[in-house]
């Protein structure tokens, strides 16, 4: 089963009508995605998004940001499995070092 991804860009999954890149999986050759072949254009849409937020999230307090991060990091380990199994299935990684992978970010 294969899944289709979009690119996420100012807060919002932006839908792409244009051409996607398949990726399989290197040991089974199986489709497990489809992801956008993003062109300059929306490179250019994401960075002018990032360079947007960079004021306000520059004018947080260091502890804030930090809490911010503890939080994806929290969310990351929550969610370890699923995680390890998609980086698994895109590498062609054994699970043990998937998790260690996820473990790690």
């Amino acid at each position: 089963m294969s899944s289709e991804y979009q690119n996420y860009i100012d807060g919002r999954f932006v839908a792409h009508r244009g051409a996607t890149i398949e990726v399989h999986n290197p040991a089974t050759f199986e489709l497990i995605a489809r992801v956008p072949d993003a062109g300059a254009d929306v490179v250019d849409e994401a960075v002018a998004a990032a360079r947007r937020a960079q004021p306000a999230w520059e004018k947080l307090p260091p502890i804030q940001r930090a809490a911010y991060l503890r939080k994806i990091s929290a969310k990351l380990r929550e969610n370890v499995e699923m995680l390890a199994t998609i980086i698994a299935r895109e590498q062609g990684k054994v699970m043990p070092l998937a998790r260690v992978e996820v473990n790690f970010t």
